[in-house]
């Protein structure tokens, strides 16, 4: 009731009415209150679900507004007066002005509690740069706040933990809003259990009793009991994993994911905190537009597997207060975070640009820098000649190098410049000595710098090849591409496609006529179709054109060649790289190639969801059109544009499921690209083996097709093939 005038009762009295402030009404403000400690003194209900009101004031639900009511999907941990800590899951691809963070909340069916909560718009979120989708791996986020939280008795912070502690052993709590069972209601109420916090390898043990192997990484932690019957739940993600120490709270984990909800031998995983408090540190340092400084190496984990700029968006970056030019430094970081190219005619690199703006910063965005020179950064565009065209070179760091008749001291870091209009210097042999070049040296801020992409037909997985098997080792072809179908009710792997540059895969031009599947994806670095827990996870990419040769005929077999161009640039990792191309001239006659594949491990059999291989020999044409002569196959025609290879006793091959798929041959510790896999009879036959679309014969289509701008209309020029249409 608001006013100081009388209200009337139905019943005949009155009452009174006393005006209360909204701020009363909030609770009291705290100043510089000690992060992990409660201030509302009630007592627990020991033994019991239901959390008591102000108990965890550091608890944040993460609300969606839906037309006139809002909806509770995760939850989250506040950690200072503007973030809250969740997990990357629960905010990926979630709608910033539809989200909500409400804080000081406790049963979210009633308005008339002690202290009102509150409901913060989101300014930002900053998602861990290792997530992906596909599998919970670096499941962390940050969320920042349009406006600082005033701390009250119910709205509070919680402690961080050291960076790398253990807490192995001990007893910790979860809490939120989500379903008391697993296919139960979500409660009104805020709920808490206890848990036991266990090793990983104790987790992996207890997985395997149910037949689980999922892919538990030392970032991640596990809590619960062997009987089951607690456990964070659906509704609980995001939310915080606690545990008490010297008086004060931390969170330790973040709800991230599990098998069921409480069952026995299944604990719930969550993202290890303690693993991120490095990544934590450099996000709530960031300052929109400010310049990286060499502090950012502190969280590599030096894997010089890829070379990369680190852009100045990604969270990871702390802030340096300066005026004036200033530029970036070339690190050695994990291949994940490899994040912007130059699109060159001889291969692809990553690019950093540096702004010299009379102390303006840019906006830090990705830019893409096409084999011109031209480069689109923020719907900005600079042109430029002192870019290279070609991108495959390593770079080495020494740990000291001359400048300027100067020597610098370069640690982990260096910096690579091109010096004003005039290129860097290759040393003639694919080798970049990188100079490290402090921020106070002559030359900070000049056009950019270069650094090396992935090596095409390079296996970075390590491992033997089985020997006389079929399954190929995780990451053994990392070129492989599965297109993936979908349906009203599934999805299948119905052909297969070599990934060749960063945004272009080549498959059969057959594969692209199917008009079953409503909606078609490229997926990358895919192994085992039905292990979501693998070392790394697969990616998906939807297609943004279909180049067919122009030669080809619906159902037929010449010209049996597609170009894919794909929506996004693909980040080359260990298990996801490009494939060499062949010399237009070259030919395999005689030479032993492997084709590998999803396709059926037998004609009429099943199709296989391990990644198969098999090697097989390359016939000469003229011997191949021998073997397809007798009168049965009179009409077929093995033309110069195809290309044959089985073994004359059969028993290896490709098979349905498999088209599209690469054939290959090393040379020089390369993998080439040599066939597609196109038609044949039946699988493994004796005598009449596969035949391929010959890649040499269609170079030129395919690299004219390749420079084709994405936004004009796509063109076709005639190959040597033409002529055998």
């Amino acid at each position: 009731m608001r006013g100081d005038s009388p209200v009337d009762l139905c019943g005949g009295g009155r009452v009174w009415s006393c005006c209360i402030p909204i701020e009363d009404l909030k609770g009291p403000e705290l100043v510089n209150p000690e992060c992990g400690k409660t201030y509302v003194n009630e007592k627990r209900i020991v033994g019991g679900a239901p959390a008591s009101f102000g108990e965890y004031p550091w608890q944040a639900a993460i609300m969606l507004r839906l037309f006139f009511w809002m909806e509770h999907f995760c939850g989250g941990a506040l950690i200072s007066d503007k973030y809250v800590l969740t997990a990357a899951h629960c905010v990926a691809r979630k709608s910033l002005r539809l989200m909500r963070v409400r804080l000081g909340e406790y049963d979210t069916t009633h308005t008339s509690e002690r202290y009102l909560h509150e409901d913060h718009n989101v300014r930002r979120v900053i998602i861990h740069q290792g997530y992906r989708q596909t599998f919970p791996v670096d499941d962390i986020a940050l969320i920042e706040l349009a406006a600082p939280v005033k701390f009250r008795r119910h709205v509070a912070p919680i402690c961080l933990p050291e960076s790398g502690a253990s807490f192995s052993g001990e007893i910790a709590t979860v809490s939120g809003w989500g379903k008391l069972e697993e296919r139960g209601y979500a409660p009104a109420e805020l709920h808490k259990t206890s848990l036991r916090v266990l090793d990983n390898h104790v987790c992996r043990s207890w997985f395997g009793n149910n037949n689980y192997t999922p892919l538990l990484l030392d970032t991640m932690v596990c809590a619960g009991f062997k009987e089951g019957g607690r456990d964070s739940c659906q509704g609980d993600s995001g939310g915080p994993l606690i545990v008490e120490r010297e008086g004060r709270v931390q969170v330790i984990g973040i709800v991230s994911w599990g098998y069921g909800c409480a069952k026995p031998y299944s604990p719930g995983v969550y993202t290890r905190v303690p693993s991120y408090i490095d990544w934590i540190d450099y996000a709530l340092n960031l300052r929109d537009g400010s310049a990286p400084t060499p502090a950012m190496l502190r969280v590599l984990d030096l894997c010089p597997v890829f070379l990369s700029l680190l852009l100045l968006l990604l969270p990871y970056c702390t802030a340096e207060e300066r005026t004036g030019p200033w530029s970036s430094d070339l690190v050695v970081p994990h291949p994940d975070y490899i994040n912007s190219r130059i699109l060159g005619r001889g291969g692809s690199a990553s690019h950093q640009r540096s702004f010299d703006e009379d102390g303006a910063d840019a906006p830090p965005m990705d830019e893409v820098i096409d084999h011109n020179g031209n480069a689109s950064v923020g719907g900005r565009t600079w042109s430029s000649t002192s870019f290279l065209n070609a991108a495959r070179y390593a770079i080495s760091f020494p740990r000291k190098c001359r400048y300027e008749n100067k020597t610098y001291d370069c640690g982990f870091g260096a910096s690579c410049w091109l010096r004003g209009q005039r290129t860097l210097s290759l040393c003639g042999g694919g080798l970049v000595w990188a100079c490290c070049v402090p921020r106070s040296a002559p030359g900070a801020g000049l056009r950019g710098s270069i650094i090396a992409s992935a090596d095409c037909g390079k296996t970075i997985v390590a491992k033997d090849k089985i020997v006389g098997g079929v399954a190929a080792n995780f990451g053994e072809y990392p070129w492989q591409v599965a297109l993936v179908g979908r349906t009203f009710f599934s999805e299948v792997v119905f052909c297969g496609g070599s990934l060749i540059s960063e945004r272009h895969v080549l498959t059969a031009a057959h594969c692209t006529e199917s008009e079953v599947f409503l909606n078609v994806r490229a997926r990358l670095g895919e192994h085992d179709l039905k292990n979501e827990f693998e070392r790394h996870a697969h990616e998906e990419y939807e297609i943004r054109r279909t180049t067919i040769h122009e030669g080809y005929r619906k159902w037929g077999t010449v010209n049996d060649i597609a170009l894919l161009e794909l929506e996004g640039a693909v980040k080359f990792r260990e298990n996801v790289q490009p494939i060499c191309l062949p010399q237009t001239d070259d030919s395999f006659a005689g030479e032993m190639a492997t084709v590998s594949g999803w396709g059926r491990l037998s004609s009429g059999a099943k199709t296989s969801p391990t990644l198969q291989k098999v090697d097989v020999k390359v016939y000469d044409n003229r011997f191949c059109r021998v073997l397809y002569a007798p009168a049965y196959f009179f009409r077929i025609q093995i033309l110069d544009s195809m290309l044959c290879a089985g073994f004359l006793q059969g028993g290896k091959d490709s098979c349905q499921g498999d088209s599209g798929g690469p054939l290959i041959v090393h040379k020089d510790e390369r993998a080439f690209l040599i066939g597609i896999v196109s038609w044949g009879f039946g699988c493994a036959s004796p005598i009449i083996p596969g035949v391929y679309t010959r890649v040499s014969s269609y170079m030129s289509w395919i690299k004219d097709n390749m420079e084709n701008d994405s936004h004009t209309a796509a063109t076709t020029t005639p190959s040597p093939a033409d002529s055998e249409a």
